[in-house]
């Protein structure tokens, strides 16, 4: 009898220790840290939809002018993979860190119809609203194969977002080099029709009217105030389809 007592209150005593250590031994590993990314597909000059594959796990599937939205990528090194139909178009290697947001770029480099991919980093940070009419953000990404060449051929010529004058403009975010993009800007929000120009201010020729974002060159764009939002002028110089030909979208990142 006495054996027995001492042996459970022995075994009271220890209880709350084995609860402790059941308890931890049974929590869940902590969720990965993760980033995002958006994609968008500016290759013109593949005539196929493309696939988006992460560590070879498929996410998406963009016609030419699609987007994806942001999707979430565990953070270190992973690889980015562009396949057209069975072909894989693209392997680019990428680090991914925790809570930053990205967008990649498919776009055609060259005079060839080789694909690439772009990685930009996105600053997400909300302009401020007030005072009134408040501060959107913008940035150019040039992805337009070809652009400003005799017959679509070669290196396409820097670009700039410009703002129209009386007389000539003023740029805003000036040479933006095929295959790159820039920085955001803060502007004032409002309606505008911004400008994609070549060469140096105030006298650079006007290449495109942003106008309503639709590629249509045409209207205005309410740049709304606390919004982010990307330019980009895609398209392939040398494609005989007018569809697929340079223009200029606008895509809201917030």
């Amino acid at each position: 009898m006495r054996f027995s007592s001492v042996f459970r209150r022995s075994l009271w005593l220890a209880l709350p220790a084995m609860l402790a250590f059941s308890s931890c031994s049974d929590d869940s590993d902590p969720a990965p840290q993760q980033g995002r990314i958006y994609f968008l597909n500016g290759a013109a000059n593949v005539n196929v939809a493309t696939k988006v594959l992460i560590d070879d796990v498929e996410k998406n599937t963009l016609t030419y002018g699609q987007t994806a939205t942001y999707q979430a990528v565990n953070v270190g090194s992973r690889t980015i993979k562009i396949n057209g139909g069975t072909t894989t178009l693209v392997t680019q290697p990428v680090t991914v860190e925790a809570n930053k947001n990205y967008s990649y770029f498919i776009y055609n480099s060259g005079t060839s119809n080789a694909t690439t991919g772009l990685l930009l980093t996105d600053d997400l940070t909300a302009p401020a609203t007030t005072p009134s009419p408040g501060k959107a953000k913008v940035r150019l990404v040039h992805i337009a194969q070809g652009l400003g060449t005799p017959n679509g051929q070669g290196t396409a010529v820097p670009i700039n977002l410009s703002e129209a004058l009386t007389v000539g403009y003023a740029d805003r975010i000036p040479g933006v080099a095929f295959g790159t993009g820039s920085s955001f800007l803060e502007i004032n929000a409002g309606n505008f029709n911004l400008a994609i120009t070549a060469g140096s201010a105030p006298a650079n020729p006007l290449v495109f009217n942003v106008g309503n974002g639709t590629g249509t060159g045409t209207g205005t764009y309410n740049y709304v105030a606390g919004k982010i939002y990307t330019i980009v002028v895609r398209g392939a110089a040398s494609n005989l389809d007018a569809t697929l030909q340079p223009k200029v979208y606008v895509i809201q990142n917030n």
